[in-house]
């Protein structure tokens, strides 16, 4: 087989399967704006509370980056540590924003609490978007009496929202913080290329005790490592997925 014969076949292999990937291209994006993902971000009043207090909480749902503008009413539910419902409230949305209260029965025993934030729109995605935040109440009157847990360990997981992690494509990392006590209060990560460790590429504060975000556009052949550091000092440190030479990335 001639030279000239191969490179032509080769070509027409290689149209084929760029215009095969455009069309995935393509139908994700359709996909994306019929089904946009919403996100949830919870604002307490303050830290803790003593039961009889009124927690009070401040919502906004965001669509992206943006205000979300596709739900009208939020659902918001407090939790017990057996995962036990105590209250639940639906607050309505203006402009993806919203606000609203628990009055905390005196009865409650003092430990820690949970709040579960979610759209309906929501119960159609992943779960990682809904927000999950502890809440830690005190009681005077309560025989059991919560002791804090300084030394308990926290763990960080990072994933890309698009689910791809693509050479030269700007990728948008969600991070989390999860702990059998209270995760900090404030805490910091930055990326590093794992051959050049004291150079920061980019880095980030966390939104609340539990979620950050950052972006990075990766290069093929590098391995990319998540620094996450709390107040206190203490640091993990995460690797981040391979780089792909080449997929389809949804942006959310």
């Amino acid at each position: 087989m001639s030279k000239k014969l191969i490179s032509f076949l080769f070509m027409i292999v290689a149209a084929t399967c760029f215009r095969a990937q455009n069309k995935a291209e393509k139908a994700l994006e359709l996909f994306s704006e019929k089904y946009p993902q919403e996100k949830v971000h919870l604002v307490f009043n303050k830290n803790s509370f003593i039961a009889g207090e009124n927690l009070w909480f401040k919502s906004f749902v965001f669509d992206g980056y943006d205000i979300s503008g596709i739900s009208t009413s939020l659902f918001v539910e407090l939790y017990d540590s057996n995962k036990v419902q105590i209250g639940k409230k639906i607050i309505p949305l203006i402009n993806g924003q919203g606000s609203g209260n628990f009055i905390l029965p005196e009865s409650l025993k003092e430990g820690i609490y949970y709040v579960r934030a979610y759209t309906t729109w929501m119960a159609n995605f992943n779960e990682d978007f809904q927000a999950i935040k502890p809440v830690v109440i005190y009681n005077p009157s309560s025989p059991q009496k919560l002791v804090p847990n300084t030394d308990s360990k926290w763990t960080a997981a990072a994933f890309p929202e698009s689910g791809t992690f693509i050479d030269g494509i700007n990728t948008k990392f969600a991070v989390r913080l999860q702990s059998k006590g209270i995760t900090p209060s404030e805490w910091s990560g930055y990326v590093v290329d794992a051959e050049k460790p004291d150079v920061k590429i980019t880095s980030f504060k966390g939104f609340d005790q539990n979620v950050g975000a950052f972006s990075i556009t990766p290069q093929t052949g590098k391995k990319y490592q998540l620094i996450v550091t709390d107040s206190k000092g203490n640091k993990q440190t995460i690797d981040l997925p391979p780089v792909a030479d080449s997929g389809i990335h949804l942006k959310v």
